[in-house]
């Protein structure tokens, strides 16, 4: 799984390429809403065996740099069971 986050104000424009394996996009939106990222848009998208999920999302106080975000987000993921 690949995450890159770029960073705008108090929002981020989060990028997300995986295996199409075990539902991502599900596991994906529960590891957003377990870290408080609200979003405001979600585009995904299914090209061979990968799936690209480009989302733009509120960060919460607390959250203040990509780096901060971006390792968040993968600890949530590594909980997830959804």
């Amino acid at each position: 799984m690949e995450i890159e986050v770029k960073m705008v104000g108090q929002d981020a424009m989060i990028r997300v390429q995986s295996e199409n394996v075990n539902y991502p996009s599900t596991r994906l939106m529960c590891a957003l809403q377990e870290v408080q990222l609200h979003v405001y848009h979600a585009n995904i998208s299914s090209v061979n065996d990968l799936m690209l999920h480009d989302i733009l999302v509120k960060v919460p106080q607390g959250l203040e740099t990509e780096d901060e975000v971006k390792n968040a987000l993968l600890r949530s993921l590594k909980q997830i069971t959804c």
